[in-house]
């Protein structure tokens, strides 16, 4: 991975600033005062590939009052070049996007997943290489030179093994653990069929004696199966000619009504025919009949004679009726005006109290003034009165006020007389109007009740005069049945010869029909108990079905011990097989463990890691300082164990690496990160051609930091980018080109010089 642009925009301390361009930059010194953003730029390049930087939180990295930051960076890889833009959006609408492009003929095509972590994964598959290798290798972050030597032996084995790649073997132990898991899944399944097949034919016996038990059965019930069958076959026999027979019973028995019917119409015949031979009885039946119609037409004349009657006293009770009716009316009227002249007496009343009201008003006004007024006057001259002549006109007043009382009384009095006189009237004629209804409805009752009677007598010659049609008709048929007399006498002898034969027909179908229904109940008794019969055959019937079925059974078991007996041979060779590729597949999985390969392939990095520290570390130390790493320790215990453990030794002797000092210890820490940093761009398949180192220059003097210069200028043709941060002013100009980092108030500008 090859640095080639790096574009920002608020971030940590870049607002808007210009674009780094890594072009034809090889090895090159990031400069500036602190605070400035010197490891911002670095943090920016693993925040955009890996979304992870110093800071712990992504809202820590966006420009101070800002809400939105965003990182562009591009870089070349296998001879590609890629780009990758992660956007982070803080506060409303927090979110973010990361998108990754490759140019391909000279045109950006996208490689974005459809989630950001599936896009992430694509980065990482891309550079095959993560944050903490990165960090651990070629990255020497600003205050952590020591991420790799301060780590336990353990874990620096674990970032050797990123650094080479290790991780696919990790991917190839697993899936042969999985397939082991998948392979003792399926021994374990056969395992269970074997025991289920062992367990079958280990029954073989028992299923002999069910099969030879189902025999025996099968032929047992055969034999009575058979019997009944036959049994059977004899009843249903009888039954069919039972039906034969019934049928032909049924017909003689028909035939033989039909004789019977034919005897009686017959026997009719003879007896009309006989009486109409016999002229003596003819004679006598006209004669009855005569009289018969002749007391029909006297009950004829007396059923006219009642209906005038009733037709009379039917006129007289309709003129009652009307006679009712307008006495009701008159009554009803009568009633009204008893009612209209006590409405207009009250009228009269009423006017004559008002109109003496009235003039007894004005005697009172005019008697209230006299006797009111200081000074009198005439009421007809208007002179003035005297005391006596006042108290005279008052008297006359009050008299005539009185005399006015007294006609009213009197005109009320002869109202209420006529009223009364009217009234009484008028209650007379009402009065004579009911007694002439209540004499009208007596009368009515009696002509209803006679009325009902002559309709009784009525209904009756009805009925007794409906005879007189049939009798007319039955006395002229016996008329002229008389005159035929003679030929009656003929036909009674054909009678009786068609009647002989008739009845010889009956008598012989009777004889066959007794013969045939002894024939039948022959048939019957041998029908009789078939239901019960027809039972025990079924249930027969039945048992020979499941005896077969066992049978059937029974054999299929045995057949089926056959195939389990050819499978259990056929399992056994999947069982051995499955036991030969479990072999092999644990031998793979040890082979890929981290005993297996990997550690062949440590032990072969190892050295050749130790050999490139030691000639980095001789060439910054003049040779002082010589570093080893142990692979193996022994135990308390007496065991070897595997380790990764530094072992650092100068004039003094070997010592820890916590004893050396700041200057000392970065010494170390640098050989062993530059050592890892080109195992990386060599071996990893990444293809790292990039090494950063931010600071650490501090803590060395002025002899160490040249030495270290030299040896960075060593391994500049292992890389081809090397950027080293600093804010140390002599080292400016050690490095070939250089990248300044400002400060403005508009946020740190970048420039390249």
């Amino acid at each position: 991975m090859i640095p080639l642009r790096l574009e920002l925009k608020n971030f940590l301390a870049y607002k808007n600033p210009s674009p780094l361009d890594f072009t034809g930059l090889h090895v090159a010194v990031l400069t500036g005062e602190n605070g400035a953003g010197k490891s911002s730029l670095l943090d920016a390049v693993t925040w955009a590939l890996w979304s992870k930087a110093r800071a712990k939180r992504d809202e820590e990295l966006v420009h101070q009052g800002q809400s939105e930051m965003r990182v562009e960076f591009t870089f070349a890889l296998s001879g590609d070049v890629y780009k990758v833009t992660r956007t982070k959006r803080v506060g409303r609408g927090a979110g973010g996007q990361l998108d990754l492009q490759a140019r391909v003929n000279g045109k950006w095509n996208s490689l974005t997943e459809a989630t950001i972590p599936k896009t992430q994964e694509k980065i990482n598959r891309l550079l095959r290489l993560n944050y903490d290798t990165f960090v651990n290798s070629a990255y020497l972050v600003q205050g952590h030179a020591d991420e790799f030597t301060s780590k336990k032996p353990t874990e620096r084995k674990q970032v050797l093994s990123d650094i080479l790649g290790l991780q696919e073997w990790e991917k190839y132990e697993d899936r042969a653990k999985a397939e082991i898991r998948t392979v003792e899944s399926q021994l374990e399944r056969l395992e269970a069929v074997l025991e289920e097949i062992e367990n079958e034919l280990a029954r073989r016996p028992d299923y002999e004696r069910d099969l030879s038990a189902a025999q025996a059965s099968v032929i047992a019930v055969n034999e009575r199966l058979k019997q009944a069958e036959a049994e059977w076959a004899q009843i249903e026999s009888a039954r069919q000619a039972l039906v034969a027979l019934q049928r032909q019973a049924d017909d003689l028995a028909r035939r033989a009504r039909d004789a019977e019917s034919e005897i009686a119409t017959l026997d009719a015949d003879l007896e009309v025919a006989q009486k109409q031979a016999n002229t003596a009885e003819l004679a006598r039946e006209i004669e009855r009949i005569e009289r018969q119609a002749q007391d029909l037409d006297e009950a004829e004349a007396e059923r006219d004679r009642v209906a005038e009657a009733r037709r009379m006293m039917g006129e007289l009770a309709a003129e009652l009726r009307g006679q009712n009716e307008a006495a009701q009316q008159e009554a009803e009227g009568l009633k009204k005006r008893i009612a209209s002249a006590e409405a207009e007496a009250a009228q009269a009343r009423q006017r004559l109290a008002q109109a003496a009201q009235t003039d007894l008003a004005k005697l009172n006004s005019r008697l209230a003034n006299l006797q009111s007024a200081t000074e009198a006057l005439c009421p007809t001259c208007g002179q003035p009165l005297t005391e006596a002549q006042r108290a005279e006109l008052i008297h006359q007043l009050q008299a005539e006020a009185e005399a006015r009382r007294a006609h009213a009384q009197a005109e009320e009095q002869t109202l209420a007389s006529q009223l009364a006189e009217t009234i009484n009237q008028l209650n007379t004629e009402i009065e004579a109007r009911r007694n002439l209804y209540r004499e009208n409805t007596a009368q009515l009752k009696t002509y209803a009740d006679e009325l009902a009677r002559f309709d009784k007598d009525l209904a009756a010659f009805a009925v007794e005069l409906k005879q007189k049609p049939a009798l007319a008709q039955k006395l002229g048929e016996l008329r002229a049945a008389l005159e035929q007399a003679g030929a009656a006498q003929e036909r009674i002898a054909g009678l009786l010869q068609r009647r002989e034969r008739w009845v010889k027909v009956r008598d012989e179908d009777q004889r066959a029909h007794a013969k045939v229904q002894a024939e039948a109940e022959e048939h019957r008794r041998v029908v009789q108990g078939a239901e019960g019969k027809q039972r025990a055959l079924d249930q027969l019937r039945q048992e020979d079905t499941y005896a077969k079925a066992r049978l059937g059974a029974a054999e299929q078991k045995l057949r089926a011990l056959e195939a389990q007996a050819q499978l259990r041979e056929t399992r056994r060779t999947e069982r051995m097989q499955l036991a030969e590729r479990k072999g092999v597949l644990e031998e793979l999985r040890e082979a890929f463990s981290k005993k297996g390969v990997p550690a062949m392939i440590i032990e072969t990095a190892v050295p050749e890691i130790e050999a490139a520290a030691n000639r980095l570390l001789g060439r910054i130390t003049d040779g002082r300082m010589l570093l080893r790493f142990k692979m193996q320790r022994e135990t308390q215990a007496g065991d070897v164990r595997e380790t990764l453990e530094i072992e650092i030794a100068d004039e003094l002797g070997t010592r820890a690496y916590e004893m050396y000092s700041g200057g000392e210890a970065f010494r170390v820490n640098f050989a062993i990160r530059i050592a890892l940093s080109q195992l990386l761009a060599r071996r990893a398949g990444t293809q790292l051609h990039t090494l950063i180192i931010d600071e650490g220059f501090g803590v060395l003097d002025a002899v160490g930091r040249e030495r270290l210069v030299e040896a960075i200028n060593a391994v500049q043709d292992d890389f081809d980018r090397i950027l080293v941060v600093t804010h140390i002013d002599e080292l400016k100009d050690a490095f070939p080109a250089r990248i300044e980092i400002t400060k403005t108030p508009n946020g740190s500008e970048i420039a390249v010089v």
